[in-house]
Order: structure tokens, then sequence, then C-alpha cells
């Protein structure tokens, strides 16, 4: 049977249901590019140029010898097509290769290439004409013919494959985010799917997303009886709001320092990805799934590694790729069990980050109290090279968050602050008399004192 599909601009594609002839195919396993590895290449881009290809499945010929498998039933007898035809399981897969092929040496660094959307990027407007010519000459070369009122050219922020791409980082589509927040509340499990399809495409932007969304998986559950709860209503308003409020995500730069922030409950587990970039702190990117039933009965002092271990997966592409970089992992625990956690070090060799091969560094492993008790105290700890006579002089610190001096006590090398003064948030500098002179650092790491132990508050 045929099927017509109504397109964006309002023009009609004709696709073809090939059910049984894509049961008996043999699949091409070509893999598509990840939507979210694709964008993290976009990094120190200014200029960006978007091409769309004309009807990109039908620009590719099938083989005089294939093209009565297409064959189709009409009122008007039987056509079969001359060009790859929507509907096929191998098209997709097939379009990509060609496109990989076509812009091989351009992929990647000049251009980046999802199927039949290119995105053209440069950081310079000259460095992005050369690519954009570049790019184009390859595509005359191989026949493909582009969209022209479809593309954009010369552009400082443009939309790309459902988000919005600027040099300051990754949006949602504001359109798509419409879409989501004027959802009605569905009415029956494939209505709900729908909406969970199109809101998991945005997970990235929400913090904790499997934790907000697990009342409507539940119910979406094979055998799950419909029933519409308060919490599931409550989940749904939350989802749209968090994609309402959606941060701009920075792009991720492989020289700098990663901060890996990790948190977990006892049904799911959750991070944020983030880098100190420009001196503030910026999200690259968030994740969270459920944990499995076997995950939910670890031993209850191995949990924070180990849950550590399966959000490092969350991120595993960024990570191999970025192996010459540094990771800062911090791990939401309570003081209790910080002394156990501490000594086991064959738990920390375990993440799934750290590789026999050592092509990347371990991460350094610090440990965020899940709040501070009465009697605690913050501290910062010269963990720099500030003087080489460390061991054996004094140093005299002061402490400010948010440039204002926080009143508190100089033990050694140490500087300490009452748990009563304490903040939630802010932004910390230590500064540091040393016997050549004053250093004022500021840093993200603040550290909590629990019987004579230092652990990083973050």
């Amino acid at each position: 049977p045929v099927v017509l599909v109504k397109k964006k601009d309002g023009e009609v594609r004709l696709c073809v249901e090939y059910k049984k002839l894509n049961d008996i195919t043999v699949k091409d396993v070509y893999r598509l590019p990840q939507i979210d590895d694709t964008l993290d290449l976009l990094s120190n881009a200014r200029w960006f140029s978007t091409l769309d290809l004309t009807s990109g499945y039908w620009q590719v010929e099938v083989h005089p010898a294939d093209r009565h498998k297409t064959a189709f039933v009409t009122s008007h007898g039987l056509f079969e097509f001359h060009v790859k035809p929507f509907g096929l399981c191998n098209a997709q897969s097939t379009f990509q290769r060609l496109m990989d092929i076509v812009l091989a040496d351009l992929q990647g660094t000049a251009c980046l290439v999802y199927l039949d959307d290119i995105i053209v990027i440069g950081r310079t407007l000259d460095e992005h004409l050369q690519r954009l010519s570049c790019v184009l000459q390859k595509l005359k070369e191989a026949n493909l013919k582009v969209k022209p009122y479809k593309c954009k050219l010369f552009c400082e922020k443009v939309g790309y494959l459902g988000h919005v791409i600027s040099s300051a980082g990754v949006e949602p589509d504001p359109e798509k985010v419409i879409k989501i927040t004027q959802w009605p509340v569905p009415q029956n499990i494939k209505k709900l799917c729908s909406f969970l399809g199109l809101a998991s495409y945005y997970r990235k932007f929400s913090e904790g997303f499997e934790h907000i969304a697990d009342p409507l998986h539940k119910l979406a559950e094979k055998g799950a009886k419909f029933i519409w709860s308060k919490a599931c209503g409550d989940a749904f308003l939350e989802l749209k709001r968090c994609l309402l409020s959606a941060p701009i995500m920075a792009y991720p730069d492989p020289q700098l320092l990663f901060i890996l922030d990790t948190d977990a409950s006892e049904t799911g587990i959750g991070a944020v990805l983030s880098q100190i970039q420009d001196g503030h702190e910026r999200v690259i990117s968030y994740a969270s799934r459920a944990l499995t039933k076997p995950e939910r009965k670890y031993a209850t002092t191995r949990k924070p590694l180990r849950k550590l271990r399966k959000v490092a997966r969350l991120f595993a592409t960024l990570v191999m790729a970025a192996k010459n970089s540094r990771f800062y992992a911090i791990i939401g625990k309570t003081p209790k069990k910080l002394a156990f956690l501490r000594k086991n070090r064959k738990d920390t060799e375990k993440l799934a980050f750290l590789r026999k091969n050592q092509l990347f560094s371990s991460p350094q492993i610090k440990v965020r109290p899940d709040q501070v008790t009465e009697g605690d105290h913050m501290t910062i700890t010269c963990d720099t090279k500030l003087s080489p006579h460390r061991e054996t002089t004094e140093l005299q610190f002061a402490f400010y968050r948010n440039g204002h001096n926080v009143q508190g006590f100089n033990s050694s090398n140490q500087y300490g602050v009452p748990s009563a003064q304490l903040e939630d948030s802010g932004k910390y500098t230590c500064e540091v008399q040393t016997p050549t002179g004053s250093v004022r650092k500021r840093s993200y790491l603040a550290y909590i004192q629990i019987q004579g132990e230092y652990f990083a508050i973050y």
C-alpha cells in the first residue's frame, strides 16, 4: 500500500509500506551518527550554514536488476522505482554511507552530516566561506542537489536536528518546546508513548529526567492498567516545566577539566557533566536512568562508586573522545560511610572510564555530603603548589564567597568556616598568604572537615 506523508513545507512525500520485502531483506548495519555526538563537535564554531538535499533518497539510483522488487500497486496498475523509495529498511544506512563517502575529507572539521541534513561550520567568516565552497563542490561532483529555499547561509544562530545552534552552545528548538508544552493530557498508552518519545529527545536538557518521568514510564509498561493518577499528572507538568526552563548547553572542550557530579537514589541514578569555561561553570549535559532490580540490591557501602561507574557509561562516547582530559568525579554521600569509601581503591579502579591501556588518567574522586550537619566545618586547603615549604610553613588563609569575606578561623594550613555560616551555593575564592606574598585563587574546590578527614563539596 501507498502512504502519503505531509512534510513541514506542505509538500507530500510518497511512501510505500514494504513490510514483507523488509522482512526478508538482509539488514545493513551501517551506523547512523549519534545526534548528541554530532552536536558536541561544534565547539569553537561561530558561523553556520545548513544545507538540505532535495528529496535525498530519490537522488540514489536503484540497480536495474533490483527495481522490480520496489513495485507497488495503484488503481492504474503496477509501478516500480528507479530511485530509492522511502520505506525500505536499508534506505537510511545506504544514504548515510553515500554522504560519508562524498564528504569524507570534510566531515568533522568543515561540516557535519546526518542523512540529508548538512551543517557547515567556521570560526571566521572567511574560513566559513572557504569551507562552504568546498562542501558545495563535493556535492556538485557527486551530482547531488540541494533545495535552495531550505538552505540557511552565514548564520550565527541556526536550527539543526531539532536544536538551536550558536557559538554560545546548544538549546532545544523553541517550536518543538512549544509543541511539548501544549501537549494535551494523554488519554491512552499510545498517546503517552508519543509524548515520552518527544520529551526523551531533549532529556539531556532536563536534570533528573528519568526520576521525574518514572510514574509515566510505569504507566506505559506492558500489561499496566492505564489510570492517570496525581503522580502522573505532576510528572507530566514537571517535564514540561523543565523544557521551558532548559539551559543553553555548552560544547565540551577536551582540553579542560571535566566535572562529573553524580547523585543516586534507590531507584535511579543521575549526573551532570560540566566544565569551568571562561571562569564560569557550564553544563554540558544532564543524564539519568532507572536502576534495574539487581542494581538496587548492591551493598550499601559499594553503591556510590558502582553507581558512578554506571553514570560514566552515560557519557562513554565523550569520555573516550576526550582521552587527554582530566575528570573530577563527585559523589553524593552521607558522612557516616565516607571512611569505608576512601579505603576501597579497588572500587575506584573499576570505573567505566578507566582502561588497562591507560588512554586517559584516573579521575580524582571527591565526596560531596548530601547535607552539612551542625558541628561540621567548611575548610579550604592548599591543594595547589603555592609554596615549596608547605609542610613546614604555616599558611594564612582567607575565605571569600561571591567576593565577600566569610568569617572563620585559621588553623595551620587550612581555613575553616563554622557550619552556621555556610551557604548552599556560591563562587568560592581562597586567598593564601605565603612567605613570598599573597595568592588568590578562585576555586570550585571547597572541603568539609569530618572527624579529621577532608572531603570536597561542590
